[in-house]
């Protein structure tokens, strides 16, 4: 049975449902294309933190839902010169002077299509503008969102329609709801960077783990206080799972190999939330003069199109 996204209209957006069997989902594509709720349907639990208002939207951007990030991270000062080009970017990071997730977060999408039980949506208008002012070429974005199997799948598709190589890196900020209980958290081997005053790596990668200690092995999502790069191993699945405190189930998110970084948030013991974040490439990796096999850095080729993948799913022990 094929499962439809309705239009759903409340007093400040528009909303699309999917009411599947698995999941209940919502999307806002004024936000940002923003997933503002995913309900585990068996057990009844939300298991983002989730948005029902513009003006909380407006006040907490980033850190509810999912928000599509692209290009994801912190990126020093807001430039950086990457294949010969000198790239300047909006700082509107609110922790220093920084570019910080790119420019498609906080600004409209539209819905272009609805086939098979898959929301198309595309960045509008202006987010459009920004990724050819600020990228210089034009690009075609896509984002895909639909239930197969057992995931809730978001499957990224990016073509440069430019001249010019343009830097690549997508991220997405899962914020994971702590508000009803906690977690189990694990994440695969891999090695956390040292991080500067700033919020971005130094350079240096840690022989083993300080803030992110015990996460490999497992350990409470409520004893977690971390602003935090963290690059997998190689030849680790890009997969964080969220053991349930209570119950026999696992929350999870598995996405695409290319996504071989994750930043880990959470600004304090107090906070009823984790932001549990798969990256291409870690905070400011245009900047950071090592190899892109351990920065992310990388690019798009012109008429060069790049498909990712990224699921959520909840598998019973």
């Amino acid at each position: 049975m094929v499962m439809t996204w309705e239009r759903q209209m409340t007093s400040d957006h528009t909303a699309w449902v999917l009411d599947h069997p698995l999941f209940h989902a919502t999307l806002v594509p004024a936000w940002g294309g923003l997933v503002t709720s995913l309900i585990h349907k068996a057990s009844g639990e939300q298991l983002l933190r989730e948005v029902v208002s513009e003006a909380q939207w407006k006040q907490q951007q980033v850190v509810n839902g999912i928000p599509v990030l692209f290009p994801c991270g912190r990126i020093r000062g807001g430039e950086f010169v990457w294949d010969e080009r000198h790239f300047v970017w909006p700082r509107t990071d609110p922790k220093g002077p920084n570019a910080l997730h790119g420019f498609v977060w906080d600004v409209p999408w539209t819905v272009i299509d609805l086939a098979q039980g898959a929301l198309t949506i595309a960045p509008g208008p202006e987010a459009q503008k920004r990724l050819e002012r600020y990228l210089g070429a034009p690009v075609d974005f896509q984002m895909r969102y639909q239930v197969d199997d057992e995931n809730f799948t978001v499957t990224s598709v990016i073509t440069n329609r430019g001249t010019h190589a343009i830097p690549f890196g997508l991220g997405f900020h899962t914020t994971i709801t702590l508000a009803a209980h906690d977690w189990i958290l694990k994440i695969p081997p891999g090695r956390e960077w040292e991080m500067g005053s700033d919020l971005m790596p130094t350079g240096h990668l840690y022989q083993t783990p300080q803030t992110l200690a015990g996460l490999v092995e497992g350990r409470l999502a409520s004893s977690v206080v971390a602003d935090t790069c963290y690059l997998l191993n190689p030849g680790e699945r890009p997969m964080v799972q969220c053991q349930h405190i209570e119950q026999s189930w696992r929350l999870c998110w598995e996405a695409s190999p290319e996504f071989r970084h994750l930043v880990i948030y959470r600004p304090d013991l107090d906070a009823n939330f984790i932001s549990l974040e798969p990256y291409t490439w870690t905070h400011n990796a245009p900047n950071l003069p090592l190899d892109p096999l351990s920065t992310g850095m990388a690019g798009l080729n012109p008429q060069e199109t790049r498909t990712l993948h990224y699921a959520v799913s909840v598998k019973s022990d």
